[in-house]
C-alpha cells in the first residue's frame, strides 16, 4: 500500500482517533455544542489493515495473491485501453471515408446532369451556327453575283435584287419540301437498280474473260520458254560453222540468226526500228551475215 501510495486513504495509524461530536441543547435548540470524543480506531485504522495483509502473506518468498495494485495489471489495462481506442479511431476514419465517398458520388451525379445539359446546349448551338453559316454563305454568294452583274454603285438595286432572289429561293425550297415520293420516283429508282445490275453482270463476265485470257497467255509463255530452251541446246559450234560457210543463205536462216543474237544480247529489237527501209534483200542478208560473223568471233573469243 505504501509503494502504491494508498495509505492516506485508509486513515490514521494511531489506535484511537478524535471525532468532533455535535449536540443540540434542549433549552436552546438554536445553539449547538461541539465536543471532542476519543474513539478506538477499530476496523478503519492503517495498523489493522497492515496487520491483516501481513497475516495473509507471511511467507516472504511467495507471490502475493492480491494483484490489484500491481504495475503489470496497470500496463495490461493500458494495453486494453489502447486496443479499444485504436478500433474506435479506425471506425471513425472509415466512417469519414464513407461519408466522403457518398459526397463524391452525389457530386458526380450533379456533374453528370450538368454535363448532359451543357452537351445539349452545345448541340443546339452547333446546329444554330451551321444554319447561320449556311445562310451567310448563301447570302454572300448571291451578293457577289449581284455585284458582278450590277456593280458597286447601284447598292439599292442590288439590295432589291437580293431580296427578290431570296424570296424565289425560299419558294423553291418550300416547293421541294412539299414534294412526295410518287410512282415516277419508284420507276426511276427501279430503272437505276436494273442498270446497276446489268453493269455488275457485264463486269463479272469481263472479269471471267480476262482471267481466261491471262491463263492462256501464261500457258503460251511457258510453252515458248520451253521451246526456246530446247532449241538453245541444239545450237553448237558445228552449226555455227556450217552457217558461216553459206554464200547465199536463205531468209529463214537469217531470221534464226537474228533471233539467236537477240537471245545472246548482241542485237536488240529496238535497233531494227531505226534501220533504213530502202535497203534491198541482198543488203539485208549481207548486213546480217556480217553481224553474225562478228558475233561468232566475239563468242569464240569469250570461249
Amino acid at each position: 500500500l505504501r509503494d502504491c501510495r494508498q495509505l492516506p486513504w485508509a486513515g490514521d495509524l494511531s489506535p484511537e482517533i478524535t471525532i468532533n461530536k455535535i449536540k443540540v441543547l434542549e433549552k436552546k435548540k438554536e445553539q449547538f455544542k461541539v465536543e471532542a470524543v476519543k474513539v478506538p480506531n477499530l476496523p478503519y485504522s492503517k495498523t489493522i489493515l497492515h496487520e491483516r495483509i501481513k497475516n495473509r502473506h507471511r511467507k516472504d518468498g511467495d507471490r502475493a495473491k492480491n494483484e490489484v495494485y500491481d504495475l503489470r495489471l496497470s500496463g495490461d489495462s493500458w494495453n486494453v485501453l489502447d486496443v479499444c481506442i485504436i478500433p474506435s479511431q479506425k471506425l471513425e476514419h472509415r466512417m469519414k471515408v464513407l461519408s466522403t465517398l457518398d459526397q463524391t458520388r452525389s457530386d458526380a451525379k450533379v456533374m453528370r446532369k450538368a454535363i448532359k445539359t451543357i452537351s445539349g446546349k452545345f448541340q443546339d448551338a452547333t446546329k444554330k451556327t451551321e444554319d447561320l453559316l449556311y445562310k451567310l454563305t448563301a447570302k454572300a454568294t448571291a451578293l457577289e453575283k449581284l455585284k458582278a452583274k450590277i456593280g458597286l454603285s447601284k447598292s439599292l438595286d442590288a439590295h432589291l435584287h437580293l431580296t427578290e432572289m431570296y424570296a424565289e429561293s425560299d419558294e423553291e425550297d418550300e416547293l421541294l419540301e412539299q414534294e412526295e415520293y410518287d410512282e415516277y420516283d419508284r420507276k426511276f429508282d427501279k430503272m437505276m437498280e436494273l442498270k446497276l445490275q446489268d453493269r455488275q453482270v457485264k463486269a463479272k463476265e469481263d472479269h471471267v474473260k480476262a482471267k481466261k485470257s491471262v491463263d492462256e497467255c501464261r500457258q503460251n509463255l511457258e510453252y515458248a520458254k520451253q521451246q526456246v530452251l530446247h532449241w538453245k541446246t541444239k545450237v553448237d559450234r558445228g552449226c555455227i560453222e556450217r552457217i558461216r560457210q553459206f554464200t547465199n543463205p536463205p531468209l529463214l536462216v537469217g531470221q534464226v540468226m537474228e533471233m539467236v543474237m537477240m537471245l545472246v544480247g548482241k542485237r536488240l529489237p529496238s535497233q531494227r526500228l531505226y534501220e533504213p527501209k530502202e535497203s534491198t534483200g541482198k543488203d539485208e542478208m549481207s548486213s546480217r551475215m556480217s553481224s553474225s560473223s562478228s558475233s561468232t568471233k566475239m563468242l569464240g573469243v569469250k570461249k
